[in-house]
């Protein structure tokens, strides 16, 4: 899901905002000679969006598949004359075989608050285990984090979204 204009429930709109339940249009699709496949999806503003958040905008979304490479963008354009503030996040989800035997490495080091508490955590271990529960949001985090899966892997790479969420 595309988390947009707010992260979360704190501010005024809808917790994680109305991006990720509203229908978004196809952009352009088109296939390189490489083979990369790329995909638009846009969504504007309505008087729908406008019931909750007076803003005119333009949010694309861009998936871009090469070989065993996903790459996915967010981009918002300003269509109006009043400037405007969001967040927005892109929330994965990951499937693993076995939660226990999943460790996240590149953490440490790192600072992170957990639900109910505004108190930054020092993360002080190799690798995050993630068991049973787990919810931390990471401030300011690597933009390279490694999953780990019993012998699979998968590398996590972000730019632009200073946080990182593992829930």
């Amino acid at each position: 899901p595309i988390i947009f204009p707010q992260f979360g429930p704190d501010g005024p709109l809808p917790r994680h905002g109305f991006a990720r339940t509203m229908t978004w249009g196809m952009g352009g699709i088109g296939r390189a000679s490489n083979g990369m496949a790329e995909a638009d999806f846009v969504l504007r503003d309505s008087p729908e969006t406008h019931a909750i958040w007076d803003a005119d905008f333009m949010a694309t979304t861009t998936v871009r598949v090469i070989g065993d490479q996903l790459a996915i963008t967010l981009a918002v354009e300003n269509l109006g004359e009043s400037p405007f503030t969001f967040t927005a996040a892109l929330h994965t989800y990951l499937r693993v075989r076995d939660v226990s035997h999943v460790t996240i490495n590149g953490l440490r080091g790192g600072r992170y608050r957990v639900p109910g508490s505004t108190a930054l955590i020092d993360d002080t271990e190799d690798c995050v285990r993630v068991g049973d529960a787990l919810e931390r949001v990471y401030v300011e985090a690597p933009p390279r984090i490694l999953l780990r899966d019993g012998a699979h892997s998968v590398l996590l790479a972000a730019e632009g979204f200073p946080d990182a969420v593992l829930w």
